[in-house]
């Protein structure tokens, strides 16, 4: 399928030209990202106008970290100063969805599930009645309680 984002959103995102072996780097892991983007989603989205903007803009953004980080460092010491991407943990080197993007990307689908509710009337609990009493649920405004539950011989 094809890529969810194209390189001039992953080039937007960087402040530096990327070369040819960074373009290379970036198309394989546009196709990456796309991919697991897609799964994470539990959607099929077959271009880049079928899927979400915001999709589109997590595919580049991870896409561009990836960039930046290639080689998966964790951490970095130049002198004195240090850099860390804590939030990488065990994806240092692949396409680097966080937790928080992959939360966004399940939701994002708006996947839904169906099944079926057992409900029971306010304040009967799981039983009815007994035969010859009425339950009562009360009336919006503070009118006459509404009976429910009444046994055939009294009437509504």
């Amino acid at each position: 399928m094809e890529p969810l984002a194209d390189l001039a959103a992953v080039e937007s995102r960087l402040d530096w030209t990327l070369d040819s072996a960074e373009i290379a780097m970036a198309i394989a892991a546009l196709e990456e990202a796309s991919d697991l983007a897609r799964e994470y989603a539990g959607a099929t989205w077959s271009s880049p106008a079928a899927a979400p903007r915001l999709v589109r803009g997590l595919v580049a953004t991870a896409v561009a970290r990836l960039l930046r980080n290639p080689d998966g460092y964790v951490s970095s010491r130049a002198g004195d100063e240090a850099v860390q991407w804590a939030e990488l943990e065990e994806s240092a080197g692949l396409v680097p969805f966080t937790p928080a993007e992959i939360r966004l990307l399940r939701g994002i689908a708006g996947t839904a599930t169906f099944g079926t509710i057992g409900i029971v009337a306010w304040g009967n609990g799981p039983r009815a009645p007994r035969e010859g009493r009425t339950g009562y649920v009360p009336a919006e405004g503070g009118g006459d309680p509404i009976p429910m539950f009444a046994s055939e011989t009294e009437p509504w």
